[in-house]
């Protein structure tokens, strides 16, 4: 008789359909003949389920809680926030947790992969790798936004109908004049030739490009980070005469570079205008938006359509293949060098190369490419959204109570007088998810006395309640712990920040930090206590304040001295003040609407404090 687990499924089913075709046959003699375990098979032939048809004993949630954490997921997941394998591991730990009643044992938790496990039972999801996104892109990247931005567009468009010479877009490109990047080569010596030298020199500069609708590439201007224009430049470029160079401390565009282009800008493009305006599309860099910039297109017929913030890299042609182009040939240039020698790759060998890195780059063919492949020319709104992902959110499913019949089931009948009461039945509302599944096992006891009075429909509708009570119940448990972190992530996001310094230089622990700050903020209260007194005539002691006792009992009435110091006034013209302790320390805080004349001041010192801190 096989004893071993050597045997298929196939063969298993085979000596089952043999036994329900004659069951005077004996196990033993099938399980020889079929080479399969005779406790196996015997199980099988009575009812018993394959190892993996059967319902794990050893499972960590129940089928609600899982369905609960399915639904979620699901929810999540059209709102493009799709969870993480943690987030998932985390939810299945709240679930536990909340289920656990035992104080004495710690709530049991999911292995780290259970939520592996529990993903490859889900065929409609897969891991996917999220790249990190500004929230403000994020944002800008809603389809009803480009849609918008598209319609002004094309409204700007259709009134003026510029010819594809009259449409230009110009934006800035930054450079770090010695960054290389890494390259294939064929080596048969993998570990000595896998690195490339690079040039230790990081200078920025910046390159203010232009192009046409029609291909071509006006003149650029070039940004280098210094105080001065050095012969260097000039002397060993061999650039071209009609480019230009200009100094910034910074290495990038301002508002006075941003103005010297646009008239370089109108001298290059007068002569090649065709219709009666001229089209600048940009981005919205302050540079571009001065008065002085505005004003001079307005003069001269230029229309600024500026991209959204944050969407050029969708929307912009020169952001598309122009520019990925200017990179690639600039890093290669940056290579070549470091090939033939150079340990310096400055500012004066960025100019040797630019020529011919334009010419590489911006060749008229990707330029016009450049516009069509982001819908500016020909305006093709329907490039960009196709790109974008759908934003339509699916509505959640009405709940309906379906019959055996699959009618849809809006109405009860209540039981006969007759049935047995289940007045014993504590129908009261659970408050927890826990006590909620105790009332399902007591209602579904409680039915089974009566399940021979019940129809067929009724009792499958039921256990759909029953079912769908323990979904929702466990999945607004869930919700209710992700709301509370949500909650506290908010609160320390709105918190206001401050960029007020504590000290300069040196190591600071936490401890003395919260001291300095402690006392400053006393020192600005006796200060601001100070002013509010002379303002209201009263000369301030030069004796100081004393601080008041460090615990933690709330004072209603602070202690009177003989002496008329600042602490005394305090106390008499601030009868509710109150000692409270913060983090940071304890300070004194008043809360007064106590008009002063009634202390015994004229009424011409009338006057409310209220101190802030």
């Amino acid at each position: 008789m096989p004893k071993s687990s050597n045997y298929t499924e196939e063969q298993l089913q085979r000596a089952v359909d043999a036994y329900k075709s004659n069951s005077k046959l004996k196990i033993t003699s099938l399980s020889r003949e079929f080479k399969v375990p005779y406790a196996t098979l015997y199980g099988r032939i009575n009812g018993k389920k394959s190892r993996t048809m059967r319902v794990p004993l050893n499972r960590a949630l129940n089928d609600s809680q899982e369905e609960a954490i399915k639904i979620w997921i699901h929810q999540l997941d059209i709102n493009f926030c799709p969870p993480t394998i943690e987030h998932i591991e985390a939810a299945a730990n709240r679930m536990l947790r909340q289920h656990h009643t035992d104080p004495e044992t710690a709530p049991p938790t999911v292995s780290k992969m259970w939520a592996y496990r529990f993903i490859k039972h889900l065929p409609d999801y897969e891991r996917v790798k999220q790249k990190p996104m500004n929230p403000k892109r994020v944002s800008c990247e809603d389809i009803s936004f480009i849609i918008n931005w598209f319609d002004r567009y094309e409204a700007v468009f259709n009134q003026y109908h510029f010819f594809p010479c009259d449409i230009y877009n110009f934006d800035e490109i930054g450079f770090q004049e010695g960054e290389g990047r890494g390259q294939w080569v064929i080596t048969a010596f993998r570990d000595t030739n896998s690195v490339i030298q690079s040039s230790y020199s990081r200078g920025l500069i910046t390159v203010v490009e232009c192009v046409s609708a029609d291909g071509t590439v006006l003149d650029p201007l070039i940004i280098m980070k210094s105080k001065v224009h050095l012969e260097d430049w000039y002397t060993h470029s061999n650039l071209p005469d009609n480019y230009t160079i200009t100094a910034s401390e910074s290495g990038f565009i301002n508002d006075e570079i941003g103005f010297e282009w646009i008239k370089r800008f109108n001298k290059m493009t007068k002569k090649r205008q065709m219709g009666s305006h001229r089209l600048l599309l940009m981005d919205n860099h302050g540079s571009h938006l001065t008065e002085e910039f505005i004003q001079y297109c307005d003069l001269h017929k230029i229309i600024l359509f500026g991209f959204p913030s944050h969407t050029s890299h969708i929307l912009q042609p020169l952001d598309g293949v122009p520019f990925q182009q200017y990179k690639h040939y600039h890093t290669k240039a940056v290579n070549e060098a470091a090939r033939y020698g150079y340990e310096q790759y400055g500012g004066r060998q960025f100019l040797a190369n630019l020529e011919s890195v334009r010419l590489q780059a911006f060749k008229p063919g990707t330029v016009r490419a450049g516009f069509a492949d982001r819908g500016m020319y020909p305006v093709n709104r329907d490039i960009i959204l196709n790109r974008l992902r759908p934003l339509t959110i699916d509505d959640a499913p009405d709940l309906n109570i379906y019959d055996g019949d699959g009618d849809v089931c809006n109405h009860f009948t209540p039981p006969p007088a007759d049935r047995p009461s289940t007045a014993s039945l504590q129908l009261t509302s659970p408050e927890t998810v826990a006590k909620l599944h105790r009332q399902i096992d007591a209602a579904a006891k409680a039915l089974q006395d009566v399940k021979d009075t019940l129809t067929p429909g009724l009792t499958r509708r039921l256990d759909k309640i029953f079912k769908g009570s323990m979904v929702q119940a466990e999945l607004n448990a869930h919700r209710e712990g992700e709301l509370a972190g949500h909650y506290r992530a908010n609160r320390r996001r709105v918190v206001k920040s401050s960029r007020r310094q504590v000290q300069v230089g040196g190591v600071l622990t936490i401890k003395d930090a919260n001291r300095k700050i402690a006392t400053r903020r006393a020192d600005e209260m006796k200060k601001t206590f100070n002013k509010n007194l002379r303002s209201i005539g009263i000369k301030p002691t030069k004796s100081t304040a004393t601080q008041p006792q460090q615990d933690n009992s709330i004072e209603s009435q602070p202690t009177v001295d003989s002496t008329p110091s600042n602490e005394s006034l305090y106390s008499k013209y601030f009868p509710y003040a109150v000692v409270f302790r913060t983090h940071a320390g304890t300070h004194t805080v008043a809360h007064s609407l106590e008009r002063v004349f009634d202390r015994g001041t004229p009424p011409r010192l009338m006057y409310y404090f209220i101190i802030f801190i």
